[in-house]
């Protein structure tokens, strides 16, 4: 929470009046009764995944002392694009096969990078206040995200993956550290809908799940990828 404290009083010393923070459509958690798509008015329920509960909190401190500022708070979706490198990214990419956690197959929801940036530039630019989901206006079944990636779907027990992760995230470099904590995240839905910054800005997406899965795996052949 420092590092948050330090950027809403460097603005005020900056004598600027908007602050833009970028959050994570993780804080709403990922769970079984989730609606599919979260909007901005459901509840902020992260799991007990320290990134989750950390953008609760950075959210939080810019609420408390915030006030006064002008503050619009981004929470995108995942995101990747070319070259991203997250544990999510070594399964997709190199795994032999996608691991459905207790049989699960939630929807999966990813944003461009260059997406995200452009909302990032309306939100600051702009005037509209309070939180905005970033997200393309799909997502993927995890059989589809298989297909994209030409692998298949097996079903794995959970409690016999925890182990090897929390053994993981000590040991492994930080782009594939995924503690057992975050498993719920590979279980249960927490796809957006990004209405409310549509409706708000000029923002569109431009690509879908499916272009920036593709680019993500390095494959341009829609004609849509720059």
């Amino acid at each position: 929470e420092g590092g948050t404290r330090a950027v809403v009083r460097a603005t005020r010393a900056a004598g600027a009046t908007r602050l833009v923070l970028a959050s994570s459509a993780t804080v709403y958690g990922a769970h079984p009764d989730n609606p599919v798509p979260l909007d901005e008015q459901a509840p902020l329920r992260p799991n007990a995944f320290s990134y989750a509960e950390d953008k609760r909190a950075q959210e939080a401190m810019v609420a408390r002392e915030g006030v006064g500022l002008s503050v619009a708070v981004a929470r995108p979706a995942i995101v990747y694009g070319a070259g991203a490198r997250s544990y999510l990214t070594e399964i997709i990419a190199r795994a032999p096969f996608l691991p459905a956690l207790d049989g699960a197959r939630p929807p999966l929801q990813f944003v461009h990078v260059g997406d995200v940036a452009a909302a990032f530039v309306e939100l600051a630019l702009g005037d509209a206040e309070g939180a905005f989901n970033v997200a393309p206006n799909d997502w993927l079944s995890l059989d589809e995200v298989a297909r994209i990636a030409g692998k298949r779907v097996v079903s794995v027990p959970s409690r016999l993956i925890a182990p090897i992760l929390d053994i993981g995230a000590r040991v492994l470099p930080p782009h594939l550290r995924a503690p057992a904590a975050m498993m719920p995240y590979l279980k249960h839905p927490f796809v957006l809908s990004a209405a409310r910054l549509m409706a708000s800005t000029a923002w569109r997406p431009r690509l879908s799940s499916a272009d920036t899965l593709r680019d993500l795996l390095g494959r341009r052949s829609s004609g849509v990828l720059p």
